[in-house]
């Protein structure tokens, strides 16, 4: 076990330290801009999801998704709400968001084909604060606002999608000097970066569950957004 995850987390390093190589040799595209701010951005073979605000509300997020043909967008978030990406869920139009307001916040799905909002799994529809959601076929993972023995702690879990079964994956104390990023989600692997004075990534083996701290580069350069190919276990 310990062999088979350093040979991951040695793979994931080498395409990391590769990757900031490359990114010099990339020249950016411009896809969408309009005025004010996009972020958050994923897409399908048929839309664009983005979170954008405006410039009379700089402070206010809604999700929209946009055809990737072109056309008006559509907002996925309610009338009244905020709201943040957080993907597709795999092979179909379906968008998974976050939704909320100055009191609450949950996870919600948005079907573009009919243009409807879609109920989350059981384990989702509770009063808790629970944002960054992400999914793949098998799996959801989000975090949530927990507070145990007047202690606030925000938790990483992993959703099983075949029995709505939760996982713990990783927990941070508010008061640590810390916060979570949640960076990937797939069939056999989740990531996330943990920051404090430095950023670093953790990976998670969904299949022989255990996280892991991705070994730092030569130059010890803070980790960022890590996602991996989960045919060849690198990042």
């Amino acid at each position: 076990m310990v062999r088979r995850w350093l040979s991951i987390l040695l793979a994931l390093t080498v395409v990391v330290a590769g990757a900031w190589a490359a990114l010099a040799a990339i020249t950016p595209v411009k896809v969408f801009d309009p005025p004010a701010s996009q972020s958050g951005p994923y897409r399908n073979a048929s839309w664009l999801l983005y979170a954008a605000d405006s410039k009379d509300h700089p402070r206010h997020w809604d999700v929209f998704a946009r055809p990737i043909a072109g056309g008006t967008p559509t907002k996925m978030n309610a009338s009244g709400t905020k709201g943040w990406t957080g993907g597709f869920d795999p092979g179909t139009n379906t968008a998974i968001y976050q939704e909320y307001t100055s009191g609450d916040s949950d996870i919600r799905f948005f079907n573009l084909d009919t243009m409807t909002r879609q109920a989350t799994p059981r384990p989702l529809q509770t009063g808790a604060w629970e944002f960054d959601p992400h999914i793949s076929t098998a799996y959801m993972s989000f975090f949530r606002w927990q507070k145990v023995n007047g202690i606030w702690y925000a938790k990483l879990y992993l959703l099983d999608r075949s029995d709505n079964s939760l996982t713990t994956m990783a927990s941070i104390q508010s008061q640590s000097g810390q916060y979570f990023l949640s960076d990937f989600l797939g069939e056999h692997y989740a990531t996330w970066t943990v920051c404090s004075k430095t950023c670093t990534v953790r990976v998670y083996n969904i299949d022989t569950p255990g996280v892991a701290k991705l070994p730092s580069t030569s130059d010890n350069k803070p980790q960022y957004g890590s996602a991996i190919d989960e045919t060849t276990a690198s990042a």
